[in-house]
């Protein structure tokens, strides 16, 4: 039996590097989207106030604030997010680290251009489709609340 050559090799380490980074991608996707609508209601939440405390001819007491607390989580959230981020790219090219994966790897019939291009667009798809996934889901909140208003 004869190893069949494979025609795209640029495909198959790609997909193979998304199937690698598809743990952190789910938790890039968890946090952008408890991130997104987090400050999408603290910012609903401070504008209902807003209008209710200045409808009144005279003002009374303190003027509305934004809730440090949504802003605080969602803020934390998005910087481990950009966390994983990192390690999605650290992920991508960790076979550089050991000598056994670095013989292997480049024993692919690959060229150089076309390994790294498979890992940086994998590793940019990984992290950029969760997010573009979640601002999907924030903007479709954000009309259906604007609706309701």
């Amino acid at each position: 039996m004869t190893a069949q050559k494979s025609t795209n090799n640029f495909k198959a380490n790609f997909l193979f590097r998304m199937k690698s980074n598809r743990k952190i991608s789910i938790i890039v996707l968890l946090l952008h989207l408890f991130a997104g609508p987090a400050v999408l209601i603290d910012i609903m939440v401070y504008l209902m106030q807003q209008k209710k405390y200045y409808a009144n001819p005279i003002p009374v007491g303190p003027a509305p604030m934004l809730n440090e607390v949504y802003t605080a989580v969602a803020i934390m959230a998005t910087i481990i997010a950009i966390l994983c981020g990192i390690a999605i790219a650290v992920n991508n090219f960790s076979y550089l680290y050991r000598k056994s994966n670095v013989d292997m790897f480049l024993a692919l019939p690959l060229t150089k251009k076309q390994r790294f291009f498979s890992d940086f667009t994998a590793g940019i798809a990984s992290y950029l489709a969760p997010f573009l996934a979640s601002g999907v889901v924030t903007m479709i909140l954000s009309f259906i609340v604007q609706g309701m208003d």
